[in-house]
């Protein structure tokens, strides 16, 4: 049994330890602030505090974990430790030269995010405002790689501690945001869809059209047959995220009551697979749309949601993830940027969502993604060539550190066709990797 010594037990701390020591680590351990307890044990022992006591692994202790709330002038140290970039760094103080309780809550609270500035036109906190994204660590996800670092320096001190790296697996999850492309429109909507194709010169378009609305032809979004093949294929079940807003500038609506089929199609999914709500751009500044669109997937799949991830990745912290709590959801998918591949919370495991204005651990279960299609394409810009490059350099760093990797794809994005003609392949390699469990060179 390992034993942790700190002068001042907080919430923060006692957060911070169980992710490390319990989810990270997965071995058993007690907290204690006695140090007369402390100095008496004979088994291995941690002391994070500011002084060192003989015969102990000595972390110094920086004041973040005894703080309350956000302070705005938080700007951790930067070094390097084992070639990688830490935050918290310290020179000759303790047994590791950083304070890595402090500097995993920091990445994994999202502690900068609490800043009202650095937000985009979406009021998004922007990547390039991160310390992950300044500090060129943001494709790495540190907080596993601090760790498997300090268990090795730990087992040395200590041989009888059994620390085992976590193992590798891959999530496959798509966001539906939109079921047709041509069907279920109405007539003014697909005449201007007509007159729009024309415009811009695309008549391949006027007549994909055509053929699908006289049912010569599968609308192009209808891609489940392929997505069905790909878990045949890759041995994996991919998990989905309903949209079921009402229509708006950065909205569409998939299903709407008259849509019996997408409303079965949604269903029959809920029944198979796992599934969840995929909150609206409007839902995230309004409760009753939230509770409408709560009510939509209830209607549809006989059951309440239990995972969410917020459509257009528009999440505010800790605003959103309250919110979520309060209908009763258990896990989110959000936390990752749309404009940059990586790491967002620096971590590539599940982790409990930490309020920092109420100083609490909440339940709701936080899953990072790491890669997703339109930010490879649309937002980076990267050829399907390059793309598959960086998912699978992305992968790679999950693998060697352990954790778990998480893509998010869109219906409307594998069919092959138009501005994603080239992609699948790049898909069927990210499967392929992500089901295959060594490194890829």
């Amino acid at each position: 049994m390992l034993l942790v010594y700190t002068a001042e037990i907080t919430e923060r701390k006692k957060y911070i330890f169980k992710f490390i020591f319990s989810d990270l680590f997965q071995i058993a351990y007690t907290l204690t602030d006695q140090k007369d307890v402390f100095t008496n044990y004979s088994g291995p022992c941690i002391n994070y505090s500011t002084d060192r006591i003989h015969h102990t692994f000595f972390i110094f202790e920086e004041a973040l974990l005894t703080q309350k709330a956000y302070h705005a002038n938080e700007k951790p140290a930067v070094g390097v430790w084992n070639s990688n970039p830490v935050i918290y760094f310290q020179q000759n103080k303790g047994d590791i030269p950083f304070d890595i309780f402090a500097a995993s809550f920091y990445l994994i609270s999202r502690y900068e995010e609490y800043s009202p500035l650095n937000k985009d036109a979406h009021g998004r906190f922007k990547p390039e405002a991160s310390i992950a994204f300044q500090e060129n660590f943001l494709q790495k996800p540190i907080v596993n790689i601090w760790a498997n670092a300090f268990s090795i320096v730990l087992c040395e001190k200590f041989p009888e501690l059994q620390i085992q790296k976590r193992p590798f697996d891959y999530i496959s999850t798509f966001d539906i945001d939109s079921y047709w492309a041509y069907r279920g429109k109405s007539l003014i909507k697909t005449l201007g869809g007509y007159f729009k194709s024309i415009l811009h010169g695309r008549i391949k378009e006027c007549v994909d059209r055509t053929y699908v609305l006289l049912g010569q032809k599968k609308d192009p979004f209808d891609t489940f047959e392929l997505q069905s093949s790909w878990e045949k294929e890759f041995h994996i079940k991919h998990m989905y995220f309903f949209h079921l807003g009402d229509p708006g500038k950065n909205d569409r609506i998939i299903a709407s009551e008259n849509q019996i089929d997408i409303q079965e199609k949604i269903q029959n999914l809920s029944q198979t697979h796992k599934t969840g709500i995929h909150p609206s751009y409007q839902s995230n500044v309004s409760k009753e749309q939230f509770r409408k669109e709560f009510g939509r997937y209830q209607k549809y799949t006989g059951k309440a949601p239990q995972v969410s991830r917020q459509h257009f990745l528009k999440m505010n912290v800790p605003e959103t993830y309250r919110q979520l709590s309060v209908f009763g959801i258990q896990e989110d998918y959000t936390m990752g940027y749309a404009q940059k591949c990586g790491f967002r919370a620096g971590v590539a495991i599940p982790f409990r969502f930490y309020d920092l204005e109420k100083e609490i651990e909440t339940p709701l279960l936080i899953y990072p993604f790491a890669v997703m299609d339109g930010t490879l394409k649309d937002y980076m810009k990267l050829s399907p060539e390059k793309a598959e490059q960086t998912i699978i350099e992305l992968m790679n760093e999950v693998k060697a550190s352990g954790g778990v990797f998480i893509s998010i794809l869109h219906n409307h994005t594998i069919h092959d066709e138009g501005e994603w003609k080239g992609w699948k392949k790049v898909f069927e390699t990210m499967f392929f990797h992500g089901t295959n469990k060594p490194l890829h060179v």
